[in-house]
């Protein structure tokens, strides 16, 4: 008989300001300092059936706007969501891990954490804050931007992979997740509230 480990993020998402130990400013934030939990690698997901049931609320976004400074970035407005940006989750202790994810007419764009995400026009997004970030794919140009159907959505990824190259699993308000063992197996939880 095998012991699994399992590292849950039960998210309560909500459009509110989140109370952070330092106080709402993100800058204070410090990681808590017990360390990280052990995660499951692909591996280990062998034989083991996993369900997403239920609906997730629908995020809403703020105002489209071009970056500043790179020449194929743009961003939209995520505020009321930056307590799951990547800068929350890895200070919460799950990595960069945010479920957020950027449609362009349907389809997602690459998820890629770090800054150099606008350095390239290759179509990839990232929410390090308040602001989800993109690159443009290569030869969009500005006038299609704004006439395209540009969606956010909670992820329906069953593990997301972090930054970090570790997996969790998000479990959203509205649904649940269901993990069919092997009869032999047995598994620890470990949770994280995100709200």
């Amino acid at each position: 008989m095998s012991e699994r480990h399992v590292f849950f993020v039960l998210a309560a998402l909500t459009a509110c300001t989140p109370e952070w130990p330092g106080g709402h400013d993100d800058r204070a934030m410090k990681p808590p300092p017990a360390p990280p939990p052990e995660f499951w690698t692909d591996d280990e997901l062998d034989g083991i059936a996993l369900a997403r049931s239920g609906e997730a609320p629908e995020v809403q976004v703020g105002e489209l706007s071009k970056h500043s400074v790179a020449a194929c970035g743009w961003s939209l407005d995520v505020k009321q969501w930056r307590h799951v940006g990547d800068r929350a989750t890895k200070a919460a202790g799950i990595g960069r891990a945010s479920p957020l994810e950027l449609l362009l007419d349907g389809e997602p764009l690459q998820r890629r954490h770090g800054s150099n995400v606008l350095s390239e026009c290759v179509g990839q997004y990232v929410q390090p804050n308040r602001q989800l970030m993109f690159s443009l794919p290569s030869g969009m140009a500005k006038a299609e931007v704004e006439t395209a159907e540009w969606t956010v959505r909670l992820t329906p990824e069953l593990p997301l992979r972090t930054a970090e190259g570790e997996e969790v699993f998000w479990v959203y308000p509205g649904t649940q997740l269901t993990f069919t063992l092997p009869a032999e197996e047995t598994f620890e939880v470990e949770a994280e509230l995100v709200s």
